[in-house]
């Protein structure tokens, strides 16, 4: 399974009790509850992506720098 999904996943389960907590204590509104968990799941796992692609090409110029 790509790294996207698995993250997504673990990110939903993580996010979901966070903004209820949020929802009940009133920082956030009740009628945004699923469209805030859905913009922070898709932010972070971009992030992670993201980060993980740079992680990436950076071993990838170290590995070619040695090499050299």
């Amino acid at each position: 399974m790509p790294f996207s999904t698995e993250a997504g996943r673990v990110l939903r389960h993580v996010i979901t009790p966070l903004v209820v907590v949020a929802v009940d204590r009133g920082w956030i509104p009740e009628a945004a509850q699923y469209d805030v968990i859905e913009l922070i799941i898709i932010a972070v796992t971009f992030a992670a992506v993201y980060g993980v692609s740079l992680w990436r090409d950076r071993q990838k110029e170290i590995d070619y720098d040695y090499r050299a």
